[in-house]
């Protein structure tokens, strides 16, 4: 029988015992006690721009930093910080305590334990704020500490208010998309582009601060609650809009009362004139604020046992208040109602590793309204009056709905997508997506017919580090932690599922690219940063088609219309954000570092917004009128000598393009590439030529097909036009003003000599007219090549099946061609249907251009200005040039000692450490999205600063951040 004996009958089935957990840090009992005295302790903030700002622990000043592209390798982590500690308050008065940014993406709310406020704003770069309001107007009053604090929501600058993406649901292969419109509610400052701050103080005091249309900043307050004990003191307090543009203020006193109040603003301003709008910056007002007490309850109604587990001191004191408000899309299509949310945490106070009881309970309330009956009384003492009485109206209460419980401790906790979403953060650095209305976590069940946030799809945050604190990204898809080391971290929700690999896992795969397609799109209609889905997508999914497919959907989501090929004016084009927007996130989705050559795809992005960037300050100089109290009029910006050296590196850039586009025509790195194109008998394999134009980069054809790129390239040549004729002509009347002035002098050397135009500004256009006669490929020979192009592809697409005569099909034919120009934007195969325009382009319109053009000064010019990135092994070894020579071709960019400023087009030499070494003591501007470089360049002359201020925003439509001095990396 001992034999029979099994040693997992006598010692179990060999599992081991747990291990217990750690005990909580110490850092975490402090961080929870912070909560439960005031509800306004946040100390990280982050920005609709993407700015992080937070407060380091000696809360003496504060530090700003970003999500940003690290140049070396295109990777994308936090900068380093930046350090803001210019006029706060002494700390006699409290430190830093709470951080909270307007929705407008600029203003900075910074509150210190004593309730004053300082109001930052951001203008230029996210790491370079400036003072608009100071705190030091502010008295100094325990009783003034602010527990509770909201920016108004913005005034819709148009009528029709964007778009929410609710919900994908699919429809065959691909998915459709559910949208509602998001309603702008509550009170909003008059001026669209600025917002209103509210703060409840532990006194109860309500205070309404706002700009004027002088920037600067005035403050109203009123009396929300009369404190007459310490028992009356406010510890929480939250707001938010609801739909009759009013507030609701939720409370909480340390008496354990919940209030519910209703804010009233009436801004005191004129009515808008329709016929004649008034400027936003000649908006005054002059708000009041009106009150009513709307319901009253216990927050600790409910509770069964007094001797319970609620009732232990830890559990009968708040950490978070938070008031919801209403939301268009509840369950079963009902709005939902305004919903008040608490937070009890318990930590375990025995530093033992054993009975860790660690709990947070979360309570709600649904704000409702009820009918009031008459007492039958009154009812009879109506009747016996002439009179008929009113009836009551409907009164307004607090109903106590379900919660739920957790086995951790949460630190903060807020709505996303629109209040249709809670996210909800742990002490033990996990994450959650809950639904509003029932309160379920958002999983992963299996179905891919439909969802509503990529948590849905696999996507989940895996960090397991224990933090104090958590700042949600704009997109909710990233959050930072402050972890108890107290040191930031960042961390993006990532694919937990395992590896896909279509078309194995093709319903997968599709599910993925329309869930970040639509995150995205929801990021882009609310006008917030989503570089964090670009670092997202660039380690989720590595397939090499599905950055493709992820732009292909992005545009189909928002209907993005690309194709430009019947506009012969481009203003559209010009002023079309969505190519922007486009270009910049295939931009971003191939830049592998300064030194790495670009995808296929990014050199077309990278091309094509630097070409749009041109077109914009060209135009924008030739057409600003600047007021000259000396001259009594006008001067238009191409009469300022420094405006027109600024737009001299343009131009050289633009006629580099030019000859690098030509010479990829006209001398591929595959010699054979296009063979087939220039023999009008042979038969072309578009996918051949499409496979080897990939392989060997050439991405020529592409910038010269898509309607839109050629669009930009047809300006250009426009423009370069228009600036050689103002050069010469400036030249011309400088040369005859001098002769007059000679001349006069000759025949009355004491008399006044006439105006002269100035030496630097004929120096400037002597370098515009040398640029372009020294310029390889002229400019009328390069418009005549993009003007045959261009008809030749509207007679390729009239004579396919893209175009009938039926008005029906022809929605459809243009849906298709949008589709084809789509696919040639973002880098995908050439149509079939441009095989016609292709031979045209070959055997005619390039011959013609070859007699104007001298080959050897394209073989030997130096294309670097262009910052390409690429590889000399690539480009020069296989071209179809003579072996020797080739080995002597000019090449360089930042591997050769230099890199490029983006705004003025000049060369910045670098030392072996990579500092700007011909340029120290300067300070540079690197955009956080693409990692490009400009001079942070200041200057007093209207027409240069008018030109500045058109890159307050990177050519690509990311951020800048301002570099400390002699730095080349954030």
């Amino acid at each position: 029988m001992e034999d029979d004996m099994d040693i997992d009958d006598l010692f179990g089935d060999g599992a081991g015992l747990p291990l217990p957990s750690q005990p909580p840090p110490k850092e975490l009992f402090q961080r929870l006690d912070e909560l439960r005295r005031s509800g306004c302790c946040q100390t990280i903030a982050w920005s609709k721009w993407g700015s992080i700002a937070s407060i380091p622990a000696d809360g003496a000043a504060l530090e700003f930093r970003s999500l940003r592209c690290h140049p070396r390798d295109g990777t994308w982590s936090l900068s380093d910080p930046t350090i803001f500690a210019q006029s706060f308050p002494s700390p006699e008065g409290g430190l830093l305590q709470h951080l909270s940014w307007s929705p407008n993406g600029c203003d900075l709310a910074v509150v210190d334990a004593a309730g004053r406020v300082s109001i930052l704003t951001i203008q230029t770069a996210m790491n370079k704020p400036s003072f608009s309001r100071s705190s030091q107007m502010d008295t100094l009053d325990e009783l003034n500490a602010v527990v509770g604090s909201y920016w108004l929501n913005l005034l819709p600058v148009s009528q029709r208010p964007p778009l929410i993406h609710r919900q994908a649901v699919k429809s065959g292969t691909a998915y459709s998309y559910d949208m509602s419109q998001a309603v702008s509610i509550g009170p909003c400052h008059p001026n669209p582009q600025k917002s209103a701050l509210i703060n409840i103080t532990a006194s109860g005091v309500l205070r309404l601060l706002w700009p004027q249309g002088d920037a600067k900043w005035y403050e109203t307050t009123s009396e929300i609650e009369t404190i007459v004990s310490s028992d009356d003191l406010i510890t929480h307090a939250s707001i938010c809009a609801e739909k009759t543009n009013t507030l609701l203020v939720a409370f909480a006193t340390t008496t354990k009362q919940l209030r519910l109040v209703r804010v009233i603003i009436k801004w005191g301003n004129k009515a808008p004139d329709k016929e004649k709008p008034m400027a936003p910056a000649q908006i005054i007002i002059n708000p009041q604020i009106m009150l009513r007490h709307l319901a009253v309850t216990n927050w600790m109604d409910g509770i069964e046992s007094p001797d319970s587990f609620h009732m232990q001191p830890s559990m009968v004191a708040l950490s978070h208040l938070t008031i919801l408000p209403p939301s268009p899309d509840g369950p079963d299509g009902h709005s939902t109602l305004p919903t008040i949310l608490t937070v009890r945490s318990h930590l375990p106070t025995s530093p033992s590793h054993y009975n860790q009881d660690t709990h947070s309970i979360v309570d709600r309330w649904e704000l409702r309204e009820a009918p009031q009956a008459m007492h039958p009384a009154f009812e009879q003492l109506n009747s016996r009056r002439s009179s008929a009485g009113t009836q009551p109206g409907s009164a307004v209460l607090l109903k106590k709905i379900d919660g739920f419980s957790v086995g951790k401790v949460i630190i903060a906790i807020e709505s996303i997508a629109f209040d249709r979403i809670l996210c909800v953060s742990y002490s033990d650095g996990s994450i959650e997506y809950r639904d509003r209305s029932t309160l379920s976590e958002l999983f992963m069940d299996g179905g891919l017919d439909s969802f509503s946030h990529i948590s849905q799809l696999g996507f989940s945050f895996d960090d397991d580090e224990p933090c104090l604190q958590v700042a949600m990204s704009p997109t909710s898809c990233s959050a930072v932690k402050l972890c108890t080391n107290g040191k930031l971290r960042w961390k993006a929700i990532a694919y937990q599922t395992g590896r896909v690999m279509a078309p194995a896992d093709e319903a997968q795969y599709m599910a993925i690219v329309a869930g970040l397609a639509m995150s995205c799109s929801t990021a882009i209609m609310g006008s917030v940063s989503h570089d964090d889905l670009l670092a997202i997508a660039r380690t989720s999914i590595s397939l090499p088609t599905f950055r493709f497919d992820w732009l292909l959907e992005i545009c189909r989501v928002l209907k993005f219309v690309v194709d430009y090929s019947e506009e012969s004016h481009h203003d559209t084009l010009i002023r079309n954000p969505s190519i922007q927007l486009c270009l910049s996130i295939q931009n971003s989705l191939g830049f592998n570092g300064i030194n790495a050559t670009r995808d296929f795809g990014a050199k077309i992005a990278w091309i094509g917004l630097q070409t749009r960037n041109c077109v914009v300050l060209m135009t924008m100089a030739s057409s600003m009128k600047i007021p000259d109290p000396e001259q009594q009029r006008k001067l238009s910006g191409l009469e300022d000598a420094e405006a027109v050296r600024i737009l001299s590196g343009s131009v050289r850039w633009c006629f580099d393009l030019m000859a690098y586009l030509v010479d990829c025509l006209l001398h591929p790195a595959d010699g054979s590439i296009f063979k087939a194109l220039t023999d009008p008998s042979a038969q072309v394999d578009i996918n051949e030529v499409n496979n080897r134009l990939q392989a060997s980069h050439n991405m020529a054809l592409h910038l010269l097909l898509s309607s839109a790129t050629r669009g930009f390239l047809t300006v250009i040549c426009r423009r370069l036009t228009h600036l050689d004729y103002i050069a010469r002509k400036t030249m011309s009347v400088a040369a005859q003003n001098e002769a007059a002035v000679q001349q006069h002098q000759q025949q009355d050397p004491h008399g006044v000599n006439p105006p002269q135009i100035s030496a630097d500004l004929t120096a400037a256009y002597s370098c515009i007219a040398t640029l372009t006669d020294r310029a390889i490929v002229p400019v009328r020979t390069f418009e005549t090549l993009l003007a045959g192009l261009s008809s030749s592809i509207r007679e390729a697409y009239a004579s396919t099946d893209l175009v009938t005569a039926s008005s029906a099909t022809q929605q459809g034919a243009e849906k298709s061609r949008n589709g084809v120009e789509q696919a040639m934007l973002f880098g995908g195969a050439l149509p079939e249907a441009l095989i016609p325009a292709l031979r045209h382009l070959f055997t005619s319109l390039l011959p013609s251009l070859r007699s104007d053009v001298e080959p050897s000064q394209l073989f030997f010019h130096n294309f670097d200005i262009l910052a390409m990135g690429d590889d000399d092994d690539d480009d020069d070894d296989d071209r179809d040039h003579d072996a020797s020579a080739a080995e002597h071709r000019p090449h360089g960019g930042a591997r050769r000692g230099f890199i490029v400023d983006i705004f003025q087009r000049l060369p910045i030499a670098l030392d072996p450490h990579g500092l700007a070494s011909e340029l120290q003591g300067q300070r540079w501007r690197r955009c956080a999205r693409c990692a490009a470089v400009m001079e942070d360049v200041h200057s007093r002359k209207p027409a240069v600063a008018f030109l500045i201020m058109q890159q307050r925003r990177c050519f690509c439509g990311g951020y800048w951040l301002v570099l400390n001095e002699n730095e080349m990396i954030a």
